[in-house]
């Protein structure tokens, strides 16, 4: 059991005794500046879950009782990193074989993808 956890303003809540773990509802609350980190840390990290849902099937799982769902996680995730190492080899190839201006070409479509969640969670 975690000793802090973090969830969204529209968390409901699971009956997890309060006394086990702390609930921190991002926004709702004076936050400390090690747990304010602590958020920023995630943020990230929720538009490449946002991803894997709607592009690697992570919404709908397929697969039987808890063991499935952590597999389909674990597959889920191995997918999208190995989109993204291919398409890294993809620009470094055709770097190699000369043509330069499509290996910058998809190395800058590639730095867009990656850093526009990053510069949406700068402008709000």
């Amino acid at each position: 059991m975690p000793a802090t956890t973090f969830v969204d303003k529209g968390y409901k809540g699971h009956g997890v005794d309060p006394g086990r773990t702390a609930v921190l509802i991002s926004g709702t609350r004076r936050l400390s500046k090690m747990l304010k980190r602590d958020l920023r840390r995630r943020a990230p990290i929720e538009p490449e879950l946002g991803h894997m849902k709607s592009d690697e099937l992570l919404g709908r799982n397929f697969l039987k009782g808890v063991v499935g769902d952590a597999q389909n996680v674990i597959l889920s995730g191995a997918g999208h990193n190995m989109r993204k190492i291919l398409a890294h080899l993809m620009a470094l190839l055709r770097l190699f074989m000369g043509e330069p201006r499509k290996a910058i070409e998809t190395l800058v479509t590639l730095l867009e993808a990656e850093a526009a969640p990053q510069q949406a969670l700068v402008a709000a």
